[in-house]
């Protein structure tokens, strides 16, 4: 989820969670890079320590994406396969599909070399 202001930010997380909390669903590990949203969290509900406290090595992991809130970027998890003998269209297009990524984040740079 996003939002364009640490205070649209909260007001979503409150009613988000009140929302799926009566209908039974619970949301818990809440992250930001906003000290102002982590500071209106319990810790309990938090899924990485205080903005104050960010170290560089510190992550969330979502949706099969890695989110490093420091500097704000996402990175892919790519557990890269056995070389083959002989590289062919085939092994290419198999390497390229074990790439998860649900939020189309790569699709271009894939479609190219699906198409290359």
């Amino acid at each position: 989820m996003g939002a364009d202001t640490p205070e649209e930010a909260i007001e979503l997380r409150r009613q988000l969670t009140s929302m799926l909390h009566s209908a039974g669903f619970p949301l818990r590990e809440w992250a930001s890079n906003s000290s102002a949203v982590l500071a209106e969290i319990p810790s309990d509900e938090l899924a990485i320590q205080p903005f104050y406290e960010f170290s560089d090595e510190q992550s969330v992991t979502t949706l099969g994406l890695i989110w490093e809130p420091k500097p704000d970027i996402l990175r892919f998890r790519i557990q890269l396969p056995v070389p083959a003998t002989v590289l062919t269209r085939r092994n290419v297009l198999s390497y390229i599909a074990q790439i998860y990524d649900p939020l189309g984040i790569d699709d271009q740079r894939r479609e190219a070399l699906r198409v290359g």
